[in-house]
């Protein structure tokens, strides 16, 4: 919540040119980048459609629990198997097999649509592009869901993952939708493209790998796969996936775009945990510019330049940096429509994961600890900052969700305000979406984003600044987070924080403050610039603190009984006890279908409040 200042980049080799950490990770991107923007369109292509051969789906069968080596390979009409202790066809075993089904499905009415998968054991389902259903775990037959529009006749792709691990094996797809009650998603809606395989070009694109020893000038398969990210970063067209396997490597640099419904995507290879290790000053984990349609999944970023403590503030490095390319030049290009799912961020002095003048930003079940401690530009965890408008469409544009934070700081003043004041470290800031800051010379004006962020399922603990601070920003709304003793640095307390905002509502949060600290805190001076309205709070739960200026009379005041709350992202426990008052007392239409942990609620009379559902 302060104009931030911007710096020349920091030009590597590594890198066509850096991101700046100032708090919400502005770029700043000189004329050597111009010619490449001029080769790049400025927004995706309509979506694309193949010839399709046949009613069903393309099945994939492999021998092995993680989708890899040769494949068997057969059109399926429907996905509705039980196939008991046997084996999904011939020459694949009863146990440690997997499977692929891809292809698109054409919806007979345009809406809302909800689609189940029932599996023992993992599933993993991406429609349109979006990630529906995330729980490649072993269990017993289950199912999960998850929701997406789509319109009449018009095809999304469909990508289905599975394995069986042992005992019982069984796998159904099932949709509902306007007019239409559960049912097996039948033939009629589906399409088998006619060249399936990781290889070859088809609804899901090519998969390439990296690993070390690999060679950049290989082929980049599994048997032959590239030694560097970077080498995908420059290769991989729309539609495409690099998995990466484990082993260490350096900064990414991405500039290049996917389609809607053909992302590009970096992630781990199954089972893999791959490390993204700096070493070096001057380097981001991931940075994006310019760079749409992009999926980053799985990985450990960790920030190792010794002496950060020793520069004067100087560090700026993101974890993983959205930027735009360009954003102060002809021909800007901004990012838009970049999920960061499922990395494990630290150290970083830039801090965790954020963007600047972007749109559809999903930031999903990441750890970030430790990071924004030795920088003096006003860095954060996680950070939206001068979001700029793709377009108008309802709903959300940005999410923010199940993310555990912890111990985030900044420990160096920042220069944002022109004094020595700290005013970040936050576990979540929304800034400055209403585009009123300037930066060196900028003369251009950009509209307020008018687009909605979703923060929810977090557990925020520890942090110097607050739980989630909205600044100069609207249409957030802020539910089912567990906050816990944020606000480590001085005069930064409110677990919640907002100003300059409006259409801010806050409803079913876990809030713990520090001691004597305030639970929560909207602007209510006399500057008119951070006057804020229709800010609502309704049913959170609070404990220990007595400054409750916005509670209202649906909340909770009580000790929310833990399993074992503290400071150490690897040993504190935000569950429930048994008999614990947020459990069955979050108001039922505003809470999510998830927890943090990715099961369903409600669980009993109601869903709890907070990030945690109790079992």
């Amino acid at each position: 919540m302060h104009p931030k200042i911007s710096m020349s980049g920091v030009l590597t080799a590594r890198f066509t040119c850096a991101a700046l950490g100032l708090g919400l990770l502005l770029s700043a991107c000189g004329a050597a980048d111009q010619t490449q923007a001029d080769q790049r369109q400025s927004a995706p292509a309509p979506l694309e459609s193949e010839a399709l051969s046949s009613a069903g789906l393309n099945g994939e069968y492999f021998g092995t629990i993680d989708l890899s080596g040769p494949a068997k390979r057969r059109t399926d009409p429907t996905v509705n198997f039980d196939w008991g202790d046997g084996s999904p066809l011939s020459g694949i075993r009863n146990d440690q097999f997997s499977a692929r089904y891809v292809g698109e499905v054409r919806a007979p009415t345009s809406g809302k649509y909800t689609f189940y998968v029932t599996a023992d054991d993992g599933m993993r389902l991406d429609v349109g592009g979006k990630r529906l259903i995330d729980d490649f775990t072993d269990h017993p037959a289950t199912t999960r869901s998850g929701q997406i529009r789509l319109v009449a006749g018009k095809r999304a792709k469909i990508n289905l993952e599975y394995y069986e691990n042992g005992g019982q094996a069984s796998l159904k797809l099932e949709w509902s939708g306007p007019g239409i009650a559960r049912q097996v998603v039948p033939a009629s809606a589906l399409s088998s493209s006619s060249s399936p395989g990781p290889s070859s070009p088809d609804a899901t694109g090519r998969t390439f790998w990296v690993a070390p020893g690999g060679n950049d000038g290989g082929p980049g398969s599994e048997a032959s796969p590239w030694a560097t990210i970077n080498k995908a970063s420059q290769t991989l067209t729309p539609g495409d996936t690099v998995l990466v396997k484990d082993g260490t490597y350096t900064g990414v640099y991405i500039a290049s775009s996917g389609k809607p419904g053909k992302p590009i995507t970096f992630k781990a290879a199954p089972g893999a945990k791959p490390n993204i290790f700096i070493t070096e000053i001057g380097s981001a984990g991931f940075l994006l510019q310019g760079a749409s349609y992009i999926d980053i999944e799985g990985f450990n970023l960790d920030y190792q330049v010794p002496g950060a403590e020793n520069a004067n503030g100087e560090r700026w490095e993101p974890g993983i940096a959205i930027t735009s390319l360009n954003d102060r030049g002809p021909g800007r290009i901004d990012s838009h429509h970049v999920r960061i799912i499922g990395n494990r961020v630290h150290g970083f002095p830039g801090g965790g994961i954020g963007s600047g003048q972007a749109d559809y930003v999903t930031i999903e079940g990441n750890t970030i600890w430790e990071t924004a401690f030795y920088s003096k530009y006003d860095t954060s965890a996680i950070s939206l900052y001068q979001s700029r408008n793709v377009d108008q469409a309802a709903g959300y544009h940005h999410i923010i969700r199940a993310n555990t934070v912890f111990k985030n700081e900044n420990r160096v003043p920042g220069t944002g305000i022109g004094n020595t004041t700290i005013t970040d470290g936050n576990c979540i800031i929304i800034d400055d979406g209403r585009n009123t800051q300037k930066f060196q010379g900028d003369k251009a004006t950009y509209p307020a984003f008018t687009g909605a962020t979703l923060v929810e399922n977090n557990i925020c603990a520890d942090n110097g600044g607050r739980g989630v601070n909205v600044f100069s920003s609207d249409n957030v709304l802020i539910r089912n987070n567990t906050f816990y003793k944020n606000g480590r640095t001085p005069d930064l307390d409110g677990e919640i924080s907002v100003a300059a905002a409006s259409n801010v509502r806050v409803v079913n949060n876990i809030i713990v403050p520090r001691d004597g600290q305030r639970a929560t805190s909207l602007y209510d001076g006399n500057r008119q610039d951070l006057q804020v309205s229709n800010v609502t709070f309704e049913r959170n739960l609070y404990f220990n603190s007595d400054k409750l200026a916005n509670r209202v009379p649906s909340d909770i005041v009580a000790d929310p009984q833990f399993v074992s709350p503290g400071n150490d992202v690897n040993t504190a426990d935000f569950r429930l006890k048994s008999g614990s008052p947020a459990i069955d007392r979050a108001l039922s239409a505003d809470a999510p279908a998830y927890d943090v942990g990715g099961l369903s609620r409600p669980v009993g009379a109601g869903p709890d409040i907070g990030a945690w559902e109790a079992r």
